[in-house]
């Protein structure tokens, strides 16, 4: 019984897992799109397409150490309670 309790709850968070994976691939696409329409537009509008890109990559950056700083709340948090919830299911 306790076999298949634990292969019910491996199974569980590996397709849990495989899920977010393809969602993380398809929104990371996404966004990427987007970065470069808009990184493209704020260039015209200054006239070089370099500034654009400039400026998208510095939001980024600070994105970025933001996520960083925050990254046990936002990432460790969820992503622990999630993993124990989905194996003492």
């Amino acid at each position: 019984m306790y076999k298949l309790k634990a292969i019910e709850s491996l199974v569980d968070v590996s397709s849990e897992l495989v899920t977010g994976l393809a969602l993380i691939c398809i929104l990371s696409t996404i966004v990427l799109m987007f970065s470069i329409g808009f990184a493209i537009l704020i260039g015209d509008w200054l006239g070089r397409d370099l500034y654009g890109f400039f400026i998208v990559g510095t939001v980024y950056i600070f994105f970025g150490l933001i996520c960083y700083i925050r990254r046990g709340r936002w990432l460790k948090e969820p992503f622990g309670n999630m993993m124990i919830r989905k194996i003492l299911k």
